[in-house]
């Protein structure tokens, strides 16, 4: 199968979160065109702080989650720290590296 024959049989899947995802995707590339590669995370993150406050999306910063191992959440075993909770919904964990590998992947959790 050609590439163009594969790509028009992409489906789109519509989310609950597509609204405010389309947002924080806006908010990272106006960050990325502002700076481009080659800063410290924490500079994305207090830059990306600052567009998503221009823009009047909600969010928390570096928030604690505890996680538990079991269903009865009686016993901690740790916390998430996720750089961004917006609107309460979506998680957003900034990386400042040229490739994504399972050790950042795990970083994130289902909260």
């Amino acid at each position: 199968m050609e590439r163009r024959d594969l790509e028009m049989n992409k489906k789109v899947i519509a989310t609950p979160y597509d609204n405010i995802t389309y947002k924080i995707i806006g908010c990272a590339m106006a960050l990325h065109r502002e700076f481009g590669p080659g800063l410290r995370e924490n500079t994305y993150q207090r830059s990306l702080a600052n567009h998503f406050a221009d823009k009047s999306i909600t969010f928390k910063k570096v928030k604690l989650y505890p996680m538990y191992d079991d269903s009865e959440q009686e016993r901690l075993v740790g916390y998430c720290i996720p750089d961004f909770v917006v609107e309460e919904k979506v998680i957003v964990e900034i990386k400042a590296v040229k490739i994504l590998d399972n050790d950042h992947l795990s970083q994130i959790t289902v909260i």
